[in-house]
């Protein structure tokens, strides 16, 4: 029994002191983490001065106060961080005298939102206490004292250029750009004489470029960027045989590039250093100085599309300036890509036909466009210039030659800027007004008396020159005769039989005053320099297209497809979508759906009448030689006098074909000094080949 009882007793004793030694532990392990949580606790409330009393004798004999609490605020405050928070993660290690805490950190930090990183507390006891064995590491990863912390603006891609067929137009690329290492550089002074002979740059300004802090903290000198395409093959020779020469094509210089040059160069536009004027309308958040923006053409007019979002990106750099951690981002947005209605096989067409005949001195335009929804296919204006000249932005010599008055102002956009006399393709409309206002019907026939090609209306008020038709031809001088063999005398009557008021309001309501709606700014039409029939004259000449009247190649093109679809005419435009990639896949983002620009144009019972008519002007009249045989294109031939010597003439051929299959309206304007008739036929035919 005695026994029974001893064992029971040690029993009893080694179970208390095993409890003992499992509540030992357990309070340790508290102790640990109570540490850790409430230095945490400390940190969320930024008590700089709470978590500096928790650190360990080491690391405050180290690290004074000021120096703790700035390492905090140098981060914290450029970010905004607004909260921070930590989460144990795992298990604690531990020892006797040391602890580690594995813990997910996370900063709340403004428009950046929630970033964490995977961290490890330190603890070590000291005196019977858990204390923070702290480094510069804990505020960020690989952080020390020295480092310092930068935002830097990033800038997404300016969104490409295409034509409906994939062809690129406007590309992101890069410069040409001639760069020196130092390092390399044996004889600076030859160096120096070697490059100032083969770029054409003063010895100064090189030896200037290779002394800078850029080129001391770099370790390389950039000395000069060539625009795309515009560095010789000779010059790479050359400058390959330098020591420590190197050519750049893919990182130094960032460069807007437009691979066909000068095609579509009026359309497409170029860009350039935004002016003072120009940065105070645009959004400070995404333009800063000497940015880049669109200029002109589809680059102005679509810069918001294009430029895309800026972002930010905050970085920590050590005190050599090597980047050791992006800390927090917003990420950039890349900007829109254009997809325009043009066709790359039409507009090189278009822009071939051009150059090859129009004559030194001359200048013309080509419009062609689906009558059925308004979309721009081609739209070409000759002279024309390389868009690639304003890449990195175009010298005084260049611009002053490009602007040059007696240079035919190649800048200029003669098929939608340009206003010119429309001549005789205005008659069609003519002809509508006339019938429907009642001042004649569809069998009218002029009886004037005519004189060696001239007529004067029977009227006392009537105290100007003859109106002259070009040519005579047989009898009767109907609607249809009239209009195959463009005779202005016919036409002048209608207008005068209609009136000024009559003809004015009908001139207003198919645009002239106003500004056509186009993705670019057109030329406004124009009845007369004041807008009003100012006399009998005017009215007359207005009646076939001369006088002061004046209209662009897009809008008479525009307007003419009307007889192609039912007397209305749609609103043209260029910019058929566009589109992002998103991951991996070209998302369309937006798209252009066909437009009403304006209605009944030429009624329905005059459609009956004039479209019969159009078809013969091209079969056996005027027009005969401005299309291919057996087509069936449509249209109307126009010649407007310029200046009182009479050897300036602007030529025209506007035309469409639309046979339920195949839809195009084409225009073709020549403005020939001298005169070259036959061009413009060359040009129409081609161009209403598929």
């Amino acid at each position: 029994m005695h026994k029974r009882m001893g064992a029971l007793a040690i029993s009893f004793i080694l179970l208390c002191q095993l409890l003992l030694l499992s509540g030992c532990g357990i309070g340790a392990q508290e102790a640990e983490q109570a540490a850790a949580q409430r230095y945490h606790q400390l940190w969320a409330k930024r008590d700089y001065q709470g978590m500096y009393d928790m650190l360990d004798t080491v690391t405050q004999r180290s690290v004074t106060f000021e120096d703790f609490e700035q390492a905090h605020r140098k981060i914290y405050d450029p970010i905004g961080i607004e909260a921070i928070a930590a989460e144990m993660v795992g298990e604690m290690r531990k020892s006797e005298t040391r602890a580690y805490e594995k813990f997910k950190l996370t900063y709340t930090a403004g428009d950046y939102g929630e970033v964490s990183y995977d961290m490890e507390l330190p603890l070590v006891k000291q005196n019977g206490e858990w204390k923070v064995q702290w480094d510069y590491s804990l505020v960020l990863p690989g952080m020390e004292a020295d480092d310092e912390l930068r935002t830097v603006t990033t800038q997404g891609k300016r969104g490409e250029i295409f034509t409906s067929d994939g062809e690129l137009l406007a590309q992101n690329g890069y410069a040409s750009t001639v760069y020196v290492l130092p390092d390399k550089v044996e004889d600076e002074t030859a160096l120096v004489s070697s490059l100032s002979a083969a770029l054409e740059m003063e010895a100064e300004k090189i030896t200037e470029i290779l002394n800078s802090k850029e080129t001391q903290r770099d370790g390389l000198a950039i000395i000069k960027a060539y625009p795309y395409g515009k560095m010789s093959d000779e010059l790479r020779t050359q400058l390959g045989e330098i020591a420590g020469v190197g050519i750049d094509e893919k990182m130094y210089t960032p460069q807007r590039i437009y691979p066909h040059g000068d095609m579509l160069a009026h359309v497409i536009g170029y860009m350039g250093v935004a002016s003072e004027e120009e940065l105070a309308k645009l959004d400070p958040e995404i333009y800063g100085a000497d940015e880049r923006i669109g200029k002109t053409g589809l680059e102005a007019a679509y810069e918001s599309q294009l430029r895309g979002k800026n972002g930010k990106e905050v970085r920590l750099y050590s005190s050599d300036g090597r980047l050791k951690l992006t800390v927090c981002k917003i990420a950039a947005e890349d900007g829109l890509d254009l997809i325009l209605n043009i066709n790359y096989k039409l507009q090189s067409r278009a822009e071939k036909l051009l150059k090859e005949n129009i004559d030194e001195g001359n200048s013309g335009a080509v419009v062609v466009l689906n009558p059925k929804t308004g979309a721009v296919e081609a739209l070409a204006s000759y002279p024309t210039f390389d868009l690639n000249l304003f890449a990195l932005g175009i010298d005084q010599a260049t611009w002053d030659q490009l602007n040059d008055e007696n240079g035919n102002q190649p800048l200029f956009s003669r098929a939608f800027q340009g206003l010119y006399a429309p001549g005789s393709t205005i008659k069609p409309f003519t002809a509508a007004i006339g019938m429907e206002s009642g001042a004649i019907t569809k069998d009218y026939v002029f009886t004037g008396n005519i004189v060696n090609r001239r007529w004067k209306p029977n009227d006392p008020s009537w105290i100007y020159p003859p109106i002259t038709r070009y040519s005579d031809y047989a009898q009767p001088y109907n609607m249809e005769n009239s209009m195959m063999h463009s005779d202005n005398i016919y036409y002048a009557d209608v207008a005068m039989k209609v009136g000024s008021d009559g003809f004015t309001e009908y001139l207003k309501k198919i645009g002239f005053g106003e500004r056509m709606p186009f993705d670019l700014s057109v030329g406004k039409a124009q009845i007369s320099n004041s807008g009003e029939m100012e006399n009998e004259k005017f009215l007359a000449d207005c009646g076939y297209g001369q006088g002061e009247m004046l209209i662009t190649p897009l809008q008479l093109n525009v307007l003419f497809s009307c007889f192609a679809n039912g007397g209305t005419a749609m609103k043209p435009f260029l910019v058929k979508e566009t589109r992002r990639m998103e991951d991996k896949d070209y998302v369309l983002v937006s798209s252009t759906e066909p437009e009403v620009y304006l209605e009944n144009i030429v009624s329905e019972a005059s459609m009956e009448v004039l479209q019969p008519i159009l078809r013969k002007v091209v079969t056996s009249g005027t027009g005969i030689s401005c299309a291919p045989a057996g087509m069936g294109v449509s249209g109307k031939t126009g010649t407007a006098e310029v200046g009182t010597l009479k050897k300036h003439e602007i030529n025209w051929f506007t035309g469409y074909v639309s046979d339920g299959s195949f839809d195009r309206a084409v225009c073709v304007m020549i403005d020939a000094i001298d005169g070259n008739t036959t061009s413009k036929s060359v040009i129409a035919q081609n161009m209403f080949l598929p």
